[in-house]
């Protein structure tokens, strides 16, 4: 696993993921949760990055309504996998 540095507009956070792809998705779910009492202006892309929180020219990026879409697709899953037990 490694750290990731995750931007989602004017909000960012850190986390260690497996894949820059696994970063911004749960980066995303982070900074949601963290900015429920705050207005959240969505961004229209989602920057990763290992080498620190500033823009870099490799970095990488994701759509952000890719990400939500990620999103509900696993709550679908967990929800699935709790009926069958």
């Amino acid at each position: 696993m490694g750290k990731y540095y995750v931007n989602c507009g004017t909000e960012s956070t850190v986390l260690n993921a497996s894949t820059p792809q696994q970063a911004a998705i749960f980066g995303f779910q982070k900074v949601i949760k963290e900015s429920e009492e705050e207005e959240f202006e969505m961004p229209t892309h989602i920057r990763v990055s290992q080498r620190g929180p500033e823009e870099h020219e490799d970095d990488y990026l994701i759509d952000t309504f890719l990400v939500i879409g990620l999103l509900y697709l696993m709550r679908d899953d967990e929800e699935e996998e709790e009926d069958g037990e």
